[in-house]
């Protein structure tokens, strides 16, 4: 038996990157996530996206299986952004017809 969340993250194209394309910030998510023994984000969505532009925002969706949901959002509040109001992270729990947002941006004292 499972229980399956969907997960979308979103945030300014202006965070810093690292080595081989990976933001920073994606770096340390996918370690939390790893380290929590969930799996980890694959590639930012552009990657695979159609149409004929680019996406102009790094975007991940990821599946995981008894997501510690609020735990991850906790997290992903205590990382440093350049731009922490545009980090959004969106949930879709198990039997929900739609995702709801648990960051909309990280307001300035979300991050103390």
């Amino acid at each position: 038996m499972s229980d399956v969340t969907n997960v979308i993250l979103s945030f300014s194209i202006n965070e810093n990157e690292v080595t081989e394309g990976q933001y920073g910030n994606m770096v340390k998510i996918n370690e939390w996530l790893d380290n929590h023994g969930y799996g980890v984000f694959g590639q930012d969505a552009d990657d695979v996206a159609g149409g004929n532009k680019h996406l102009e925002t790094p975007l991940y969706v990821v599946a995981f299986n008894y997501f510690g949901s609020r735990a991850f959002a906790d997290f992903v509040e205590f990382l440093n952004w350049n731009e922490p109001e545009n980090v959004q992270l969106l949930i879709q729990e198990q039997n929900e017809n739609k995702f709801m947002f648990l960051i909309d941006g990280i307001k300035d004292s979300d991050n103390l």
